[in-house]
């Protein structure tokens, strides 16, 4: 018998309104171990790793130091480091002054960096330095290559004198053969526009900012620009129901549904935009387990053993999961599933087509 296509797993967490990304490499591919890419949420990334017994990360990348991308992460790597954890790399850069008082995360997460650093345990990796994406693994059927941001926009930022966290956000890009998974970070139009288009076509798209604003400096592109010629067939929103941004926002999102468009649309959280009062569809979101691909967030158990009460947070789509074959991508909820079924009972999804009169 044939051996298996090889797959690869890109988890895109539910954190609430933050980003948590996995990448676990096929099990044909022995020299690969697990990458991290952003942590919102120690307790939702430590389940994971103990869960799927992983023991070494061989890359871990915060996109920026914006609170709800490495919220979390200094204390799961403390944790993982304490369990006997092996991390290869940490690739992470200063895009904001960290000493500010309202980035006290930011200061302690990079301090700590250093000091992994200089006692040999976590190597930091250099910044780019030039326009090339950088590989942190070459499967040779597959890779994992960040494609932002370029050295120069980090120059450019410091030399205004200004901070542009998004501006200079990493992007994640998994790829096999002709398809691709591209995680977006919070990059800004005019950083996706500096992209070789080789490196834009994806078959899904993780929407950078949360579906929020992105336009942060006037330019040629405008947001139907970057989802053309992204051109997903999946796109997938890292959202909070309570958060205070409005996000995702309609403008944003082009390529819904709701707006005309005919791309799938996944977000990990319900929120307004999408259902009047959230709350009211939160026992049905978690009555059954399997709505909830990791239920971790959703069932945070106290230090006594039992359950703590529960967040203000509605999982939608939940924790997704994109397969990446040499055939394609199969996404986790599927299509024609429960998440449809769920998504039925909501007011106005951005999922489904506007139909109103």
């Amino acid at each position: 018998m044939a051996d298996a296509a090889p797959r690869v797993g890109v988890y895109m967490l539910d954190v609430g309104q933050g980003d948590c990304t996995f990448v676990l490499g096929p099990e044909s591919d022995a020299t690969f171990k697990p990458i991290l890419f952003d942590c919102r949420d120690a307790y939702v990334a430590t389940r994971f790793v103990k869960d799927h017994r992983i023991a070494h990360l061989s890359a871990v990348v915060t996109s920026h130091l914006d609170f709800d991308h490495i919220a979390g992460m200094l204390p799961f790597l403390r944790a993982f480091v304490h369990d006997g954890g092996k991390v290869g790399a940490l690739h992470a850069h200063i895009d904001k002054n960290p000493s500010h008082v309202t980035r006290r995360a930011a200061y302690l997460f990079m301090a700590q960096a250093v000091r992994w650093h200089d006692e040999k345990r976590i190597p930091l990796a250099p910044s780019f330095r030039d326009l090339a994406p950088r590989r942190l693994h070459d499967g040779g059927s597959w890779a994992v290559d960040l494609v932002l941001p370029e050295y120069a926009a980090l120059v450019d930022m410091r030399l205004e004198g200004g901070e542009a966290p998004n501006r200079t956000s990493t992007v994640l890009r998994v790829s096999m053969g002709d398809h691709a998974i591209l995680v977006g970070g919070d990059a800004t139009l005019d950083a996706w526009a500096r992209l070789e288009s080789g490196l834009l076509p994806a078959n899904v798209f993780r929407i950078p900012h949360h579906g929020g604003s992105i336009d942060e400096r006037p330019g040629s592109w405008k947001v139907a620009d970057l989802y053309r010629r992204v051109h997903p067939s999946v796109a997938v929103i890292s959202v909070g129901t309570n958060n205070g941004y409005e996000h995702p926002r309609r403008a944003m999102l082009p390529f819904a549904p709701a707006e005309g468009g005919d791309c799938r649309l996944l977000c990990t959280q319900l929120t307004p935009r999408c259902h009047d009062d959230p709350l009211l569809a939160r026992d049905r979101a978690l009555g059954n387990p399997a709505q909830v691909t990791y239920p971790y967030r959703h069932r945070v158990a106290r230090g006594d053993g039992r359950r703590s009460r529960p967040r203000d947070e509605v999982p939608c789509a939940g924790s997704i999961v994109a397969w990446l074959s040499p055939e394609g991508v199969e996404i986790v909820p599927g299509p024609d599933d429960w998440h449809d079924g769920f998504v039925d009972l909501l007011d106005h999804p951005l999922c489904r087509p506007n139909l109103a009169v």
